[in-house]
């Protein structure tokens, strides 16, 4: 992610980036601002970003990774919430990997 002025990203701007990379199948650069969120500018990612990054992963078809990451939440301060499952649930369907999906409805009930 380029500075080229004075202007710190927040939240939002991290989200919307995130986003975008997701929809252009930019895994590497989405992964990299998502990191740079934390390590660079401090700023803690809540549910909303981990969802948007799952979805990014479920694009493309990285649903280990997506899994993993749901699992390491459960390490850190922001824990899943429904928007998280749903990405997760969203990219299991996409991804044709009907037992992980079929795992977490069992346990949702």
């Amino acid at each position: 992610m380029e500075e080229q002025s004075s202007i710190s990203p927040n939240t939002v701007t991290f989200l919307a980036i995130i986003s975008a990379c997701g929809h252009c199948g930019l895994v590497e650069q989405g992964r990299e601002c998502f990191h740079l969120m934390k390590e660079k500018y401090g700023l803690d990612p809540g549910p909303e970003h981990y969802a948007c990054f799952i979805d990014l992963l479920g694009r493309a078809s990285r649903i280990d990774e997506a899994w993993d990451l749901l699992h390491a939440m459960g390490e850190r301060a922001t824990k899943p919430t429904g928007e998280v499952w749903a990405a997760l649930l969203n990219a299991c369907r996409t991804n044709l990997d009907v037992g992980r999906g079929e795992i977490r409805s069992k346990t949702a009930t």
